[in-house]
């Protein structure tokens, strides 16, 4: 038999487990009959359901590394947590994200909020005179 464990609040999947035999014993989260993808799926009133497309927008991909010019990402569901280069990471509540960065290269942000699909702009900050 095959369960996946959810957050009873969120409805985000935090693990599945698998037993052999009919009963699976003592599980100590909520958990549905069968195995689902977190990625795609969570879990509302005990039911698998598909994840949102995310609304989250960004007005530039492009920015100095002047730790002025600024990448903002609105849109945001509340709350969400975002996370930059699989790092460092923030709970966003007011919808809004702003990037500044004073490094020239590639960073990937990713915005995590189920019940949305996972969300990753790409902003690359480059030195002031190539711009």
């Amino acid at each position: 038999m095959v369960i996946t464990a959810y957050d009873e609040v969120t409805g985000q999947i935090k693990y599945i487990w698998s037993k052999s035999g009919d009963s699976i014993g003592e599980v100590p989260d909520p958990y549905v009959i069968g195995e689902y993808d977190g990625n795609t799926t969570y879990i509302s009133d005990g039911k698998p359901v598909e994840r949102l497309e995310s609304n989250a927008v960004i007005n530039e991909t492009t920015i100095l590394a002047d730790s002025t010019d600024t990448a903002i990402i609105s849109n945001i569901h509340n709350p969400s947590t975002v996370i930059v280069d699989n790092g460092q990471s923030w709970v966003v509540t007011d919808g809004v994200f702003e990037f500044t960065i004073d490094l020239a290269r590639v960073y990937e942000i990713t915005i995590k909020s189920v019940p949305y699909l996972d969300k990753v702009f790409t902003v690359t900050a480059i030195d002031a005179v190539l711009k």
